[in-house]
C-alpha cells in the first residue's frame, strides 16, 4: 500500500498528518487503523489481506493550515494461504488427534470384557 502526498501544493514539503483505515466491505468493519501519523510526502507499507472480500482503503491527510484532503478507493483482494510456520502445527495436531483416537479405539476393543 502505498500513498503520495501531491507535489504540486505549496505546503506539499512541509509534510502532512496522515489517517489511513481499511474497511472490509462485507463485514462494515474496520481492520487497520492509523490516526494521525506524521507522513513527508510517501507512506508505503505491506498490509496482508486474510480473506478474498473487497475492502475500502480511505486516507485522510492534514496538511498545515489547509483544509483536509480524503481519497477512498475499493480493491479486491486475492486470499493468499497462511505461511507453513502456522500450517503445519495444526495439521500435526490435528493428524496426532486422530491417530490417538485410532489407537484409543483398538486397546478399548481388545481390552473389552467378553459377553
Amino acid at each position: 500500500m502505498r500513498w503520495v502526498l501531491d507535489g504540486d501544493n505549496e505546503n506539499a514539503g512541509r509534510g502532512a498528518l496522515l489517517s489511513l483505515a481499511i474497511t472490509h466491505i462485507e463485514k462494515n468493519m474496520t481492520v487497520f487503523a492509523v490516526d494521525r501519523i506524521p507522513v513527508n510526502r510517501e507512506f508505503s507499507m505491506s498490509f496482508h489481506f486474510v480473506d478474498g472480500a473487497d475492502h475500502r482503503v480511505s486516507a485522510r491527510a492534514q496538511l498545515p493550515g489547509e483544509k483536509a484532503m480524503r481519497s477512498e478507493q475499493v480493491v479486491s483482494v486475492s486470499a493468499v494461504e497462511p505461511p507453513a510456520s502456522a500450517m503445519l502445527p495444526a495439521m500435526g495436531l490435528f493428524l496426532m488427534a486422530i491417530a490417538l483416537g485410532l489407537v484409543v479405539g483398538r486397546w478399548s476393543r481388545c481390552h473389552a470384557s467378553p459377553p
